[in-house]
């Protein structure tokens, strides 16, 4: 458990104990937070990559981490289509996970777009789009081209 070491008086300062107090426990959150964000980040980039090339990613960083991010959770779209073509499509749910711990794609995750689309056996294209049919919703998944990502998307955009 973290602690925050302030030392003061109470009894002086009343006021002052409370408001360090909450800083204490809104600047614990946030480092705790932040933590989290990246642990996150390095999970994927490890099953994705190993751990050593995850840390050369990581430590370059810039351009090179935002792309694999980009590719990550926004190299793709989730689109509502309401084609009868769609039955022909591949089935989003049936890709492979690259990695025995990661679990396959449910339906949900899928229309949610909450995955990650580089944890899976994902056919990504250099100049084409991949399209994939999400079950039998009428939706569609469009995984992005290499090149659409690099000239067109960065992360937080």
């Amino acid at each position: 458990m973290l602690q925050c070491f302030c030392t003061f008086e109470k009894n002086n300062y009343p006021m002052m104990s409370h408001f360090l107090r909450v800083a204490c426990a809104v600047v614990i959150t946030i480092t705790t937070s932040a933590g989290y964000a990246q642990l996150q980040q390095t999970d994927w980039l490890n099953l994705r990559f190993g751990e050593q090339e995850a840390a050369l990613i990581v430590s370059a960083g810039g351009e090179k981490l935002s792309y694999y991010q980009a590719l990550n959770r926004q190299g793709f779209a989730v689109s509502d289509v309401h084609m009868k073509a769609v039955s022909e499509l591949p089935d989003a749910l049936l890709v492979d996970p690259l990695h025995p711990q990661v679990a396959p794609l449910s339906e949900a995750q899928l229309l949610e777009g909450d995955f990650d689309a580089e944890l899976y056996d994902f056919q990504r294209k250099q100049s084409e789009h991949s399209v994939y049919r999400i079950g039998s919703t009428g939706f569609v998944l469009t995984i992005w081209s290499f090149d659409y990502v690099r000239d067109n998307l960065t992360l937080g955009q």
